[in-house]
């Protein structure tokens, strides 16, 4: 059985991440795994765009499973006891 994990590719085109996140596409496991080792998104964390067309359009993960981020997404973590997503994603 073959397993598939979400993938945000941050497309270049004008949608910004909260269509993308509704027509997310899935990858296969075997290549999930090493990216999300690297770097893993959990919900409630600050997902920013840094390339593209979309460039510096932000958003809080609402997704509860795992998820891969291609290199034009940028992970943004804080200390959610001392700072709350929601106040760091409406300064993007």
């Amino acid at each position: 059985m073959r397993f598939f994990s979400k993938f945000l590719p941050g497309r270049d085109d004008a949608a910004g991440l909260d269509s993308i996140m509704r027509g997310i596409p899935y990858i296969p496991e075997e290549v999930h795994k090493p990216i999300y080792e690297r770097c893993n998104p959990e919900y409630g964390d600050v997902l920013y765009i840094k390339a593209g067309v979309t460039t510096g359009i932000a958003m809080v993960n609402t997704l509860h499973e795992e998820l891969s981020l291609l290199s034009s997404v940028a992970l943004l973590k804080q200390d959610r006891n001392e700072l709350m997503d929601a106040f760091m994603w409406s300064f993007e």
